[in-house]
Order: C-alpha cells, then sequence, then structure tokens
C-alpha cells in the first residue's frame, strides 16, 4: 500500500484527499491536476490555514486540537475507483447533501473538462503562489539530506492553470507537495495572477 496524501483547511473546515503520492505514474496527481488546482485556489485567502499531511503517521495535524463534533463538520470527497473521478463531497453527518451539489462543482467533473476557477468575487484565477517555512520542516526534526532537497524546491512554487497539461510542470508541483506532506507543514496559499500567465 502506498501513502496518501491530504490537505486540509482548518479555517473552512474541509479535507480533500490527494491521492497516493506517485506523482510520476499519474503525471502530478492521481485524480485530475485541475482539481488540485481548483482546491488550492478556494483556500488562497489570507484567513485560511491550509496543511499538507499524509497517512503514515497516527495523527493528522489538522486533527490535533479538534473535538470530535469539530471533525464531523469536515467536508471530505469520495473518489470512485471504478470510473476513476470524484462524484460527491459529503460529511460524516449527511452524505446527500443537495447543497454540496453547487458547493464546489470543479471536483465533480473530469480533469479536462474543468473551469477556470474564480475567487468568491468571480475573479478569474490564472495562478496561485504556494509557499512553506523550512524552519516548519526543520521543527519536526528532518534530517539534513531531506533539507537540502526540500531547500532545493522553488519557494514559492508559482503554479499557472494554464501549464496543468504539461507533464513537467504537474509532475514537479506534485513531487514537492507530495515530499513537503512528509512533514504536515502549513502551506501559504494566494493568488499570483499578476504575473504574466
Amino acid at each position: 500500500m502506498g501513502i496518501d496524501v491530504e490537505s486540509a483547511c482548518s479555517t473552512c473546515k474541509e479535507i480533500f484527499w490527494l491521492g497516493s503520492a506517485k506523482e510520476y505514474k499519474w503525471s502530478g496527481f492521481q485524480f485530475g491536476n485541475r482539481q488540485v488546482f481548483s482546491w488550492f485556489a478556494r483556500h488562497a485567502h489570507p484567513n485560511c490555514k491550509v496543511f499538507i499531511g499524509n497517512d503514515h503517521g497516527s495523527l493528522y495535524l489538522w486533527e490535533a486540537d479538534l473535538t470530535e463534533e469539530q471533525r464531523k463538520l469536515f467536508k471530505y470527497m469520495a473518489y470512485d475507483t471504478e470510473n476513476s473521478h470524484w462524484y460527491c463531497v459529503y460529511t460524516e453527518e449527511s452524505q446527500d447533501d443537495v447543497d454540496s451539489l453547487s458547493y464546489f462543482p470543479n471536483l465533480y467533473v473530469r480533469d479536462h473538462e474543468v473551469s477556470q476557477p474564480t475567487t468568491s468575487e468571480g475573479e478569474t484565477i490564472q495562478a496561485l503562489s504556494i509557499a512553506f517555512n523550512v524552519s516548519d520542516i526543520s521543527a519536526v526534526d528532518a534530517n539534513e539530506d531531506d533539507l537540502r532537497e526540500i531547500k532545493r524546491f522553488k519557494n514559492p512554487l508559482i503554479v499557472r492553470y494554464k501549464d496543468l497539461a504539461i507533464e513537467d510542470t504537474t509532475t514537479e508541483w506534485a513531487h514537492q507537495i507530495f515530499y513537503l506532506s512528509s512533514y504536515s507543514v502549513f502551506l501559504s496559499v494566494s493568488l499570483a495572477n499578476n504575473l504574466n500567465c
């Protein structure tokens, strides 16, 4: 069994399963690179507290300070392994919430059908800046080899929506996210629309 990677926003009370850490196999993310872009774009807000982690440990960082009742408020994605796409958003309290169908529509379609994400104000999101704090990783006892590799990452990593079909771009992006997930770190996600996209 492989390591599964998840992201979460403790502000919005959402968890998103990013899939198995095999970026070389999926040419990026398992279920679609545009869906992942949509997830991060949704939380590219100053008030959002975004984490990245994996199931290698017994407790996710984002769950550490949550009560059982609070955990039930997280919205989860369900993955249809037979058809290889996401098919619903649900909470533990209700798997058939009609409102969820329009909650985050980019996650219900296949990668090539995803419409370009927008902000809550309707602004088109062309690029994202995803950054992390190396000292956060050092604090969880990363070994020297790991720190050297992480320091070679582009930080912040700029992800352009138009480039998400390019294998080198999406594989690099996914590799960085998957590697950082080993340390359950905070990610700073912000819009980068002022770039030449």
